[in-house]
């Protein structure tokens, strides 16, 4: 392993702002090079985008093993189901365009859906709250997996619901695959086109699309696991069906996802209302605050509250609003949890942030 890490940092500050100099670089790579050793992960990217500028972006070690490719800021990563904020992205686009409602059921823009499902509405599709059966379970999965979607869609809809609509959290596939309809409808252009015109091409992403194991992704860092005797690392073979790309089945690099964060923050993809709308967490029916915002994971509130992309426990970002903050951490190993060094990577830059998580 320690080879891998020898590969470290092939490029490194791509912007330097004065609150990122004051930063302790050298401390956040020590911290990364220990936390890549322990957790043995292979290759690894970092960004930091601070004031609708990328303040820090790196890479590390080793992208794909057998030759010994290392990570540079052109490899590309599965961001995994961090692809959900894109479909959240995409959804806002439409209310902007006066197209769709999130407040509206989904019956409203989709016709001959369970009687169960008719009355969720958009905003619980995406914040999952809506209650309906998951099409990956042990009833469904099976079918999943090969590709036969359409006879896990047909078997799906026979399932009853999981509660009531509003009433609880649960993490749900279905969710996105009704909502990929919703937008192919109303876009007027499969979902993959969609976002490749108004989100990609409009930011400049040339290291982000579609794509799995079936495909011929230029610069991409196979995913790895690590075996049950902790120390062999086995390839992933990802498999993301078209229909469920709302989802799952994005790849991208750091440097991508930093720039389309600024976007996102600038107002280029959505309005200010609309980020604002996209950014707050849902509530359950009780009045309680849910989990998760229009498509992105919530992460704390008040002081240093955080909204973030989190997928296949490799690849992760989190957006601070209210500091201006984001940080993006790519790796290449399921299970590395990624997720898990974002704030104390935030943490060099936002020096209260570690004391007001630790006070809950």
């Amino acid at each position: 392993m320690h080879r891998f890490i020898k590969s470290v940092v092939l490029f490194a500050v791509a912007v330097l702002g004065g609150a990122a100099a004051a930063a302790d670089l050298a401390g956040i790579d020590r911290y990364l090079q220990g936390e890549m050793q322990q957790r043995r992960i292979p290759g690894m990217q970092l960004a930091v985008v601070q004031a609708g500028k990328i303040v820090l972006l790196k890479s590390y070690g080793t992208a794909e093993l057998p030759n010994s490719v290392p990570v540079g800021h052109g490899s590309v990563f599965s961001i995994n189901s961090a692809t959900k904020t894109f479909t959240g992205v995409a959804a806002m686009q439409l209310v902007d365009a006066g197209k769709l409602d999130v407040a509206a059921p989904v019956s409203r823009y989709l016709a001959d859906l369970p009687a169960p499902w008719r009355g969720v509405t958009i905003a619980q599709l995406l914040d999952h709250t809506s209650g309906i059966p998951n099409i990956i379970s042990d009833e469904t999965s099976a079918l999943v997996v090969p590709g036969d979607v359409e006879a896990a869609w047909r078997m799906v809809q026979t399932l009853p619901m999981e509660s009531k609509p509003g009433e609880r959290f649960s993490y749900n596939q279905t969710n996105y695959l009704l909502l990929g309809k919703v937008i192919d409808r109303l876009s007027g252009q499969p979902f993959a086109q969609f976002m490749q015109r108004r989100q990609f091409d409009a930011v400049g992403m040339p290291h982000t699309g579609f794509g799995d194991a079936r495909d011929v992704i230029p610069h991409k860092a196979p995913s790895y696991r690590m075996d049950q005797d902790g120390k062999t690392l086995r390839p992933i073979i990802d498999d993301f069906p078209e229909q469920m790309r709302t989802g799952a089945g994005l790849n991208s690099s750091a440097e991508d996802l930093a720039r389309w964060i600024i976007a996102l923050q600038s107002g280029k993809l959505v309005s200010k209302a609309g980020l604002a709308r996209l950014w707050t967490r849902g509530q359950y029916n009780d009045g309680a605050p849910g989990r998760w915002a229009l498509g992105w994971p919530a992460i704390g509130q008040g002081a240093y509250r955080a909204v973030a992309g989190i997928g296949g426990a490799r690849s992760a970002f989190y957006v601070y609003p209210d500091q201006d903050l984001a940080v993006v951490i790519l790796t290449n190993l399921s299970g590395a949890a990624p997720e898990q060094m974002i704030d104390t990577v935030a943490g060099y830059f936002l020096p209260g942030l570690q004391r007001a998580r630790a006070g809950g």
